[in-house]
């Protein structure tokens, strides 16, 4: 059926899937006449997000010089970075052409440990710090569990990057 020229009432309107913004379903009703229709709607969204203000290597750590801002059309908005989040500190995985989108699948936590450093070994508790030396046995990003070998006593421990040059203990 066409939708109707007028309602007597005000037009009711529900969102039945709207996930992605290339294709929304909306359930539309007249209440005074019982007229009911389906749409598909397709919407063109676009944001302020970060950019690469140059070329990118792969693997460097983003600084704010790194970045730009411009408009581009938006279908995943949970891949992006807005303003309130720029992408600082985070390394591409590959090289980024300059002006093309920074996207979070792209980026990862830059590599602070790399195996044969000598990282430091930190232990904080109570307000009390000790830490000693050992020998990476693995690359490891922020957040990642690498083996660490003491020096001291010839231990293999499992530790987290917490820092650059750092690991804590886990055991």
């Amino acid at each position: 059926r066409d939708l109707p020229s007028a309602c007597a009432a005000p037009w009711l309107a529900e969102a039945s899937d709207s996930r992605a913004f290339s294709r929304m379903r909306f359930d539309i009703a007249c209440p005074a006449s019982g007229w009911r229709g389906v749409f598909i709607v397709r919407a063109a969204v676009s944001a302020r997000v970060a950019v690469a203000a140059r070329d990118l290597p792969s693997g460097a750590a983003l600084s704010a010089e790194d970045i730009s801002w411009a408009r581009r059309p938006v279908t995943d908005s949970a891949d992006l970075f807005g303003s309130s989040a720029p992408p600082i500190g985070l390394a591409p995985r590959g090289a980024i052409r300059q002006d093309q989108a920074l996207r979070r699948r792209q980026l990862q936590p830059p590599q602070w440990v790399k195996r044969g450093d000598i990282v430091n070994i930190t232990i904080r508790q109570n307000g009390i710090e000790v830490s000693n030396a050992g020998e990476a046995l693995a690359n490891g990003r922020e957040g990642e569990t690498i083996r660490v070998r003491s020096p001291a006593s010839g231990k293999i421990l499992r530790a987290r990057v917490s820092a650059e040059g750092e690991v804590t203990p886990l055991e």
